[in-house]
């Protein structure tokens, strides 16, 4: 959770932290590949405030987020290994990679999601060293299905599940 519960602050924290965070996270991806994130919109994050959080902004941990795509299980554990020696601190994990998780939660889609603060002389000097970020961890052989008529299927369960 966001220490904050103010939407407004935290959209302007994800406005202040979103480009340096992308670049950490570039830097460091090693054998994966790495999309640049956009801070989730005003409009889809009141909806998602109202539709799963009940209100309560300090849930919104993915305002910030980022894609990391990895061939293989082993690049994506070097990877992970990785952020021991970097300002990206996990601070919760999401496994939907596991096959105890029931697909059917997510309309499919597996990844491993990482909820992160940067803890550095820039978030400390900007007061975003508390900030929750996403990253996202995915396979290539699962991203590679993930494009424009699927992301709308999943709009779509998502709308439907209202969530």
């Amino acid at each position: 959770m966001q220490v904050v519960d103010d939407l407004p602050v935290l959209l302007a924290q994800a406005a202040a932290l979103n480009q340096h965070f992308q670049g950490l996270v570039a830097a460091r991806v090693g054998r994966g590949e790495h999309r640049v994130g956009a801070i989730k919109s005003r409009a889809r994050a009141i909806e998602k405030l109202y539709r799963s959080y009940g209100g309560d902004a300090s849930r919104l941990v993915d305002l910030v987020r980022t894609i990391c795509k990895f061939d293989t299980l082993d690049d994506m554990i070097s990877f992970v290994e990785s952020l021991r020696d970097s300002p990206l601190v996990v601070v919760g994990s999401k496994n939907s990679l596991t096959t105890a998780f029931d697909s059917k939660e997510s309309a499919g889609y597996r990844n491993i999601n990482l909820s992160v603060i940067v803890v550095d002389a820039f978030t400390f000097s900007h007061g975003l060293e508390a900030h929750v970020s996403e990253l996202q961890l995915g396979l290539q052989s699962i991203e590679a299905l993930r494009d424009e008529a699927g992301h709308a299927h999943y709009i779509e369960w998502r709308d439907i599940k209202a969530e």
